[in-house]
C-alpha cells in the first residue's frame, strides 16, 4: 500500500514542470531573447528602458526578465524605434500612453525613489557614525600594551618616555584620514540624493 503511494508521489513531482505556468497561463521563463541592437550604446539604452517598463501581460515582472510573447514584442519594438532615432523618453511616453502609467515599475510621482535614496544616505550615515564609535571606544580601552596600532604609544606611557607626543600625532592623523572618508561619504550620499 505504501509503496504505490510513494510511485504516485515521485511520479507527480516529476511531471509537475510539465504544468509550470501561472495561473494567468503566460510562461513567465526565458524564452529566446530579442536580438541585441549593433550599436553598444543602442543596446544599452534598450535594456535601461526594459528594465523599467513592466511586461503588460501580467504586472508582474519588467520587460528586462519577462519572457512572454508580449514582453518580447516590446523589447523589439523599442530596439527598433531607438534605432529610427527616438529618444528613450519619447518610447517610454508612447508606452505609457497606450498601457497608462502602471506600465511603469516606477511611477514618477512615486515616492520610493526617495525613499531609496534616504535609506542609502542613512545607511551611509550610520556606518560612519559605528566607525566612530568603534574609534572612540578602541582609545578609551585600558589594559595591555598588545600589539595593535596604539601600542606603541601605550608602551611609551608607561616607560615614561614622551608617548604622549607619538599618541597626539597618531591621533592627529587618524582625525585627518577619518575626517576625508566621511566627506567622501557625505559627496556621495550628496549627489546621489541630487539626481
Amino acid at each position: 500500500m505504501t509503496r504505490p503511494l510513494v510511485l504516485a508521489l515521485i511520479s507527480m513531482i516529476l511531471v509537475a514542470p510539465v504544468f509550470a505556468q501561472d495561473s494567468d497561463g503566460h510562461n513567465h521563463g526565458p524564452v529566446e531573447d530579442v536580438p541585441a541592437a549593433a550599436d553598444p550604446a543602442t543596446e544599452a539604452t534598450a535594456r535601461a528602458l526594459e528594465g523599467r517598463i513592466k511586461s503588460p501581460c501580467c504586472w508582474n515582472q519588467t520587460l528586462d526578465i519577462h519572457g512572454s510573447p508580449v514582453a518580447q514584442e516590446l523589447k523589439a519594438e523599442i530596439r527598433t524605434r531607438l534605432v529610427a532615432g527616438e529618444t528613450a523618453r519619447e518610447i517610454e511616453d508612447s508606452i505609457v500612453a497606450r498601457y497608462g502609467e502602471r506600465v511603469l515599475a516606477v511611477p514618477p510621482d512615486s515616492p520610493l525613489g526617495t525613499f531609496a535614496l534616504l535609506s542609502l544616505l542613512a545607511a551611509f550615515l550610520a556606518g560612519g557614525g559605528i566607525f566612530l564609535l568603534g574609534l572612540k571606544w578602541r582609545g578609551k580601552g585600558e589594559g595591555d600594551a598588545g600589539d595593535g596600532p596604539g601600542a606603541r604609544g601605550k608602551a611609551a606611557r608607561k616607560r615614561g618616555d614622551g608617548g604622549d607626543d607619538d599618541d597626539a600625532e597618531y591621533d592627529a592623523r587618524l582625525d585627518a584620514e577619518t575626517r576625508v572618508v566621511l566627506s567622501v561619504i557625505i559627496v556621495t550620499a550628496v549627489s546621489a540624493f541630487s539626481r
